[in-house]
């Protein structure tokens, strides 16, 4: 089974020599299922327990299992993960451990083996095993041609890379990563901050580099996550983009991805099945504020910026900016991005805003793409202006 496993995740080939597995630390494996489930690293108290149970038993496979198992039944997963179809529970853990869509017989695959009753949180743990052990060498994978065998590296160095950030993260934080509000972590700084750090994390190794330096020059400052959940002031003028908290932060979220959740009929655009949940990426925030506020102040509307001085972007530029520029302005290395705006909602309600897109064939077609794995999302208001209240919802894959 676990031979199969490894071909199937990668790229879905037949595999029938044994490949042999690279030692990986028990830390870096118990940091791949936090990322997997939650797209996040460990806080010091999670990973201290499941180390500690791991160090008290001879099976590590075991631990990992029964690490899989609780997450399955938090509270968090479930309300992320639970209403998902099984065939969308997939793509979702294909994106958090691998950063990128499955290719369709994988997916069919571990679609297929839900189906049969195989367990989730057994199917996690194995394919989380799978991307951080395999040895991808042409002699354990004599089938895979030496395209297929560097795609299936490719997407191994980014969970790993993904794991070291995310174990710098916990090392270097300690009792900052640790996870106040209980009751409902997603709103918790630290957990936010867990899912920040991870951001931007690619299958180079200069990206690990550059996010564990990032951790070394913050660990002494009066509040690392309010330092990694911080806005940078990267416009030009007086243009300080607010902070937003975690309440509003998870606010957006449950109204973009409860939409995404359910089938949605997009008319012009067609029926679009029920897909996974994204991710707030703050670059993309930024993105989306800075253009709220261009349209807000200047009272236009439209996805080109207004070419004045609130079109912080495009005074960079020398041109009315357009989504991209901005998104790339924000340092956002993007595969794809979308972006969604509304006005005249004439409240501050995000579910009202996602519901004006749902309405709204283009902008429902582009809520619902599986294509997005990640989003920022933000409103301005001005009184003086003709629609007071502007939304602006930034998509991106990197």
């Amino acid at each position: 089974m676990y031979k199969k496993i490894l071909v199937i995740l990668y790229l879905s080939a037949s595999l029938t020599s044994a490949g042999q597995a690279r030692e990986v630390s028990i830390e870096t494996q118990i940091q791949g299922l936090y990322i997997a489930y939650f797209n996040r690293a460990a806080d010091k108290n999670g990973l201290d327990f499941w180390r500690s149970r791991a160090a008290q038993s001879n099976d590590n496979k075991a631990i990992l299992k029964e690490l899989s198992a609780g997450f399955s039944k938090h509270p968090t997963f479930s309300a992320t993960y639970a209403h998902l179809s099984n065939r969308a529970f997939v793509e979702a853990i294909y994106r958090n451990v691998l950063g990128k869509d499955g290719d369709s017989s994988g997916i069919d695959f571990w679609t297929q083996t839900l189906d049969r009753g195989v367990s989730r949180s057994d199917i996690v743990s194995d394919f989380v095993e799978a991307s951080l052990t395999s040895e991808l060498t042409p002699a354990n994978f004599p089938h895979l041609s030496t395209s297929d065998l560097a795609i299936a590296q490719q997407r191994q160095d980014l969970i790993t890379n993904k794991t070291l950030v995310a174990e710098s993260f916990t090392t270097s934080l300690g009792l900052y990563s640790n996870i106040e509000n209980t009751s409902h972590p997603e709103n918790d700084p630290a957990y936010l901050a867990s899912i920040a750090i991870l951001a931007d994390i690619n299958e180079e190794i200069s990206s690990v580099s550059e996010k564990i330096n990032y951790l070394s020059s913050i660990i002494n400052t009066s509040n690392p996550i309010a330092e990694i959940n911080g806005t940078a002031n990267q416009g030009g003028n007086d243009n300080s983009i607010p902070v937003l908290s975690s309440e509003e932060i998870s606010d957006y979220l449950n109204a973009i991805n409860q939409a995404r959740a359910v089938q949605q009929n997009c008319h012009s655009k067609g029926i679009f099945p029920a897909v996974a949940p994204l991710s707030w990426n703050n670059k993309l925030y930024q993105a989306a504020y800075e253009h709220s506020y261009d349209l807000a102040t200047s009272n236009t509307f439209s996805h080109t910026g207004s070419g004045t001085a609130t079109d912080w972007t495009g005074v960079a530029l020398g041109k009315p900016s357009s989504p991209g520029d901005r998104i790339e302005h924000y340092h956002y290395n993007w595969r794809g991005y979308g972006e969604n705006i509304a006005a005249g909602t004439f409240t501050n309600t995000a579910t009202i805003a996602v519901q004006q897109w749902l309405d709204s064939d283009g902008h429902c077609a582009n809520l619902m793409s599986s294509n997005h794995t990640e989003v920022g999302m933000a409103m301005v208001y001005n009184a003086s202006s003709t629609y007071t209240h502007y939304w602006t919802q930034n998509f991106g894959t990197q």
